[in-house]
């Protein structure tokens, strides 16, 4: 894979192309049991896109390792990995929100996720955001129902007047890691 991502990067950049090309790194996609595989890979492809991007669905998928009863464990452990990531590769880091909610009714969401996760996102330093709101093109499986939609939206209104500060504002880092 780092192989095609450098062809292609070093394509966008010989061309001059203004557009930045994103990594998009999903906890699904590959080794997301396996720290070692999943850090080696994102280290591997990162340098050859002008940003990257994670995501990750702890309320889609909460049988993942105990999350019922350890909230967000796995949420912590990417985002931090990434933000250390982005950091060494001097890129920012975006984040796509689970907005979902294509397993209702056998799964119903509660209406706080989609506003937690990017709370989340953002206390770790997350330089955007992306929703699955207003794509191109969609099933319509894969929107929020209407009332986690609108609580999500009072809270993207309150982001966006602190956005342009949040943005700015340099985390320190932590002395030590686990």
């Amino acid at each position: 894979w780092a192989k095609g991502f450098r062809e292609l990067y070093e394509i966008k950049k010989s061309t001059g192309a203004d557009f930045l090309l994103c990594q998009q790194l999903c906890q699904l996609s590959f080794g997301t049991f396996c720290s070692e595989y999943y850090f080696r890979d994102s280290y591997a492809w990162a340098p050859y896109a002008d940003i990257l991007s994670f995501d990750t669905y702890p309320y889609m998928y909460p049988i993942w390792r105990g999350s019922e009863k350890l909230k967000f464990h796995a949420v912590h452990h990417h985002l931090s990995g990434h933000k250390a990531l982005t950091r060494h590769y001097k890129q920012p880091l975006g984040f796509y929100v689970e907005t979902t909610d294509r397993n209702y009714p056998m799964y119903v969401a509660p209406l706080e996720a989609s506003r937690e996760i990017t709370y989340t996102a953002l206390a770790h330093g997350v330089n955007w955001i992306r929703t699955f709101i207003n794509v191109t093109f969609s099933d319509g499986v894969n929107l929020p129902r209407k009332e986690r939609f609108d609580k999500f939206g009072e809270d993207l209104k309150k982001i966006a007047r602190v956005g342009p500060v949040l943005t700015k504002v340099d985390k320190p880092r932590a002395k030590v890691a686990m």
